[in-house]
């Protein structure tokens, strides 16, 4: 055989082998918008996590400012009941003790959940981040894989 004819046949081949594999990449590229897809659907749900942590983290915080405020006043009535002279007085300061105590145990319960809300945005998040490191390895791994690597030889 001529040397000519044999270096054509063998570019040829290599031709058929390129024009296999873009086929074989074409085939991927639903996959891979697929994948792209879930990627950011699970990178928004991820941001969505962090915010509603610092949504929680905030409640909490506005939380400890109103508490600390309701002891403070509680603190400021049993002071001034100790110098009230009249029944009349006493009976109204008491009734405000009450009432402040009652308000105070309602808010220090609100932060208790707003610990657990927390607690539980944390978790949402952590969980999230692993899926979305998932989806990041499975795009990469896609992207590796033979056949789906996109550099072109020729």
């Amino acid at each position: 055989m001529h040397p000519e004819l044999e270096a054509v046949l063998a570019l040829q081949e290599k031709d058929q082998a390129v024009t296999e594999a873009e086929a074989a990449l074409a085939a991927l590229e639903p996959e891979e918008r697929t994948l792209d897809e879930a990627l950011r659907a699970a990178e928004r749900a991820l941001e969505a996590a962090r915010a509603q942590i610092q949504a929680a983290l905030d409640r909490r915080g506005e939380l400890e400012g109103k508490i600390a405020s309701y002891r403070s006043m509680q603190e400021q009535r049993r002071q001034r009941l100790e110098w009230v002279r009249g029944a009349k007085e006493a009976s109204t300061l008491m009734a405000e003790l009450d009432l402040a105590r009652s308000v105070l145990a309602k808010e220090e319960a609100e932060f208790m959940r707003s610990g657990d809300g927390v607690t539980e945005a944390e978790r949402r998040a952590c969980a999230r981040g692993s899926r979305v490191a998932a989806r990041r390895s499975s795009r990469s791994a896609s992207a590796r894989s033979p056949g789906g690597s996109r550099r072109r030889r020729r």
